[in-house]
């Protein structure tokens, strides 16, 4: 069984294209159509498109949910996309899971490409135009893309080299949760150790911290500030949106996996349209 997320912008065929030429090949099970929740031009396209998608994809052989990100925002892109894969993968036991970037952004990409190194199982593809059309550049910009939906191609999956596994252990995401529900920043391994409720003056739990804080630094997860007698960790960008993602998935857990709310549990976290 497979999965298909589909982040929602201006195209409406060549996202039908995709998914019926996926339904042709492979079983789905679930999709996710991933609009833009802020208020401005391009978001309130996305919201449009994610009424006429959804009517035009329904099916009683898959599951379809809508879930609201700020297509902007590259901490709730990749977050939410963490919390749907890592479902998927690990409660659901999908062995695919295939992201469609044709109508995204480069926050979406990275976010994307980023998942496809944490979760073998992810693939991303876009539904390309032919490259042989001759578009008229006097018709407004609505119609441009209309006309490029017209000549929508089959999938293609782009090609992502796999080096190696991303794996984060138990422990490590606990380090993670803890830095952030402090606001990203430890001042000292001794601070993050007394947030842990565990001794901060035992040597062996200074050691082990002292290794999972070394494990996260080598994955590119915390920055750490070496002063006069304390090293300061801090969360980084993408040490941040994962740590994000890991709290929305145990949300989740918490909920028994509900999904039939998982759009709405969502938009509450985001008190504030930006």
């Amino acid at each position: 069984m497979a999965t298909i997320i589909l982040p929602i912008g201006h195209y409406i065929r060549r996202v039908i294209r995709g998914v019926k030429n996926w339904c042709s090949r492979i079983p789905i099970e679930r999709i996710y159509l991933i609009y833009d929740r802020r208020r401005n031009a391009l978001a309130s396209l996305s919201q449009i498109n994610v009424e006429h998608i959804e009517k035009l994809i329904s099916s009683a052989l898959y599951d379809v949910f809508r879930i609201p990100v700020n297509m902007g925002a590259y901490e709730e892109v990749f977050s939410t996309l963490y919390l749907i894969a890592r479902y998927e993968v690990q409660v659901m036991k999908n062995e695919e899971i295939l992201i469609d970037v044709t109508n995204t952004n480069v926050k979406v990409v990275s976010a994307a490409i980023s998942l496809a190194h944490l979760f073998p199982s992810i693939k991303a593809y876009i539904v390309p135009s032919r490259n042989d059309i001759i578009v008229d550049l006097d018709i407004s910009v609505r119609e441009f893309y209309d006309q490029l939906d017209q000549y929508a191609e089959d999938p293609y999956e782009i090609p992502i080299p796999r080096v190696g596994t991303f794996e984060i252990s138990f422990e490590e995401e606990r380090v993670l949760l803890t830095l952030l529900m402090h606001g990203g920043r430890a001042g000292s391994i001794k601070s993050l150790i007394a947030w842990s409720d565990e001794d901060p003056l035992d040597p062996a739990i200074k050691n082990k911290f002292s290794r999972l804080i070394k494990r996260l630094f080598e994955k590119r997860l915390v920055e750490i500030e070496v002063r006069a007698k304390t090293k300061a960790i801090k969360l980084t960008d993408f040490g941040k949106a994962l740590a994000l993602g890991i709290r929305k998935f145990n949300k989740l857990k918490d909920r028994g996996y509900d999904l039939s709310q998982l759009g709405f549990y969502l938009k509450k976290e985001y008190l504030l349209p930006t």
